[in-house]
């Protein structure tokens, strides 16, 4: 009666650790979704900058990643994904010097039908920071020292 016992008890323990290791076989395919979904939009993102701004030369990703977005239950078949980043580019002067280096930080929300096919359908970045590597000089030529004192055009010729 005790064998009879341990056997259906190994049996369930065996289903329990199936289960189990599908559950994790689903939740490595969304990681694996979620990481696709992360390179196709760092490739998106640098080539639109590439294409706006010629004169960036890097656009380096500091911080990605998902979040699920709860399902909607007027389209339950309907996924949601918001992507957050934060990335810097490094944009060069006429000289082929660094002139600035700007952070950029923001979302992507993503929608699919399938699953495999995304919709961007809103964004929202933002620029935070921008370090400028050479700043420009501004004065009045009356401050510069070097500069002769003007004469006042107002004033009378001595005769």
């Amino acid at each position: 009666m005790g064998m009879a016992i341990g056997k259906y008890l190994a049996t369930a323990l065996v289903l329990g650790l199936m289960i189990w290791t599908w559950g994790l076989r689903i939740d490595a395919g969304t990681a694996q979704r979620n990481s696709e979904l992360q390179t196709e939009l760092e490739n998106r993102i640098r080539d639109y900058i590439k294409a706006k701004q010629p004169t960036v030369t890097s656009v380096a990703f500091q911080q990605i990643y998902t979040e699920a977005v709860p399902v909607d239950p007027q389209a339950p078949q309907t996924q949601k994904v918001l992507v957050h980043f934060r990335y810097v580019t490094d944009e060069i002067g006429t000289d082929n010097q660094l002139l600035t280096e700007q952070t950029f930080e923001g979302s992507v929300l993503l929608r699919s039908d399938d699953g495999i096919n995304w919709e961007w359908i809103d964004n929202q970045i933002r620029s935070p920071r921008i370090r400028f590597e050479r700043g420009t000089l501004i004065r009045l030529r009356d401050m510069d020292p070097n500069t002769p004192p003007s004469t006042d055009p107002n004033d009378k010729p001595a005769n």
